[in-house]
């Protein structure tokens, strides 16, 4: 288990501390009361909601608390890092704790990610998308922007923040100057999903020679079909349509 040593300033605390731990041991037996009670409840969207908010409030805190226990030294009697000893006390994967951490990092010094969490308006996938972009070349940027950033994060679906933040980095590497070739190619990536309508849903980030390359090439077929095109049909459809069926032409042939 985890072990603590007395100190002399533990004294005043002590009060505080004890009471801290019976909120969490009661929060724990409100829980399982919770989880027990739920087994013959139909879910609807209001519980769906709530807990929710409640597996944001847990998971920040759970993770504030993991960074604060890696930035103190309650561990090093007994441990070589802060790390390893939450690894062999609560059995998780070292990657999980090291983004644990690092979600406590940015939930500890901005507080108003720390509210939109607690608010149920962003999600640990928000968190862990600011980690990644949170790099030491660009701290102060991310300093600078974090308002920005955390207001993206609250309007926007998470598809669409990874996008935000990959223009953000884009943005800072002019900024700083910092050739960025190779990690705008790892940002690559194309998804597709299919629509509760039964439409399919297509999402890419493109390196820059292959976007021109699709670009033009959906261009050109965008016009060829325009120019064989009856001149009703031609009022009736919009550019981006051509371009679609053009690309649905090209996957059926």
């Amino acid at each position: 288990m985890f072990v603590t040593v007395n100190r002399d300033s533990d004294i005043g605390e002590h009060g505080v501390r004890g009471s801290f731990l019976s909120d969490i041991k009661q929060l724990n037996i409100a829980l399982n009361n919770l989880r027990d009670s739920c087994s013959g409840l139909a879910v609807d969207d209001e519980i769906m909601s709530q807990v929710s908010n409640l597996e944001n409030n847990a998971s920040g805190f759970k993770d504030t608390i993991f960074a604060k226990y890696n930035q103190g030294d309650a561990w090093s009697q007994n441990y070589l890092s802060g790390k390893s000893a939450i690894e062999h006390e609560t059995h998780r994967g070292r990657g999980s704790i090291a983004k644990a951490i690092e979600r406590g990092k940015l939930l500890q010094k901005y507080e108003g990610l720390n509210q939109a969490l607690s608010d149920n308006l962003i999600t640990s996938d928000h968190l862990d998308l600011m980690v990644k972009t949170n790099q030491e070349k660009y701290s102060q940027l991310f300093d600078r922007d974090i308002d920005i950033i955390t207001s993206a994060a609250i309007t926007l679906n998470i598809t669409h923040f990874k996008n935000l933040l990959s223009h953000f980095k884009s943005k800072a590497d002019d900024e700083l100057d910092i050739n960025s070739d190779v990690e705008l190619f790892e940002e690559r990536h194309l998804e597709i999903s299919q629509l509760y309508d039964g439409n399919w849903y297509l999402n890419a980030i493109l390196d820059n020679t292959t976007g021109m390359h699709v670009n033009k090439i959906l261009n050109e077929g965008a016009d060829y079909l325009w120019r064989n095109d009856s001149d009703e049909a031609r009022k009736n459809t919009t550019r981006s349509q051509y371009r679609a069926d053009f690309l649905s032409n090209v996957f059926k042939n």
